[in-house]
């Protein structure tokens, strides 16, 4: 196994993933700040779906969470630091499907895609998401 040190990842961080993954059951990184990240993120926090599934949900986000904000989900901001390690660790590693990564930038043809487009409208991303 690869040395964590070498790669530019806190052992730290890697210990509270290792710990977030057995705690919950979906963990989403969101790896840049935008509109319709923030609004994505707050439709997982009020959803319904995590509420009657009784499904613990994460976010890691670069954004402070806003105040009118009713969480249903945990919500933990993180810095643009840390989110690059854990996308180190997302993309070397398999370690759970309960990891997933959200972003504009690095994927293409993505969730995000399908709202741009239409084919998926939030709540409909939202929703799969959390399947």
């Amino acid at each position: 196994m690869c040395d964590i040190k070498n790669i530019g990842v806190d052992e730290k961080l890697l210990f509270q993933l290792e710990s977030d993954i057995r705690e919950y059951d979906k963990i989403f990184l969101l790896m840049e700040k935008g509109e319709i990240l923030d609004k994505l993120a707050e439709r997982i926090c009020n959803s319904k779906i995590i509420k009657d599934r009784k499904k613990k949900v994460l976010i890691l986000a670069l954004k402070k969470k806003s105040a009118e904000m009713d969480t249903a989900a945990v919500y933990r901001q993180i810095t643009e630091i840390q989110a690059k390690q854990l996308y180190k660790l997302y993309s070397m590693y398999e370690f759970s499907d309960r990891f997933q990564m959200i972003s504009r930038k690095v994927t293409y043809g993505g969730l995000l895609h399908l709202v741009d487009t239409g084919i998926l409208n939030l709540e409909e991303a939202t929703e799969a998401l959390l399947h």
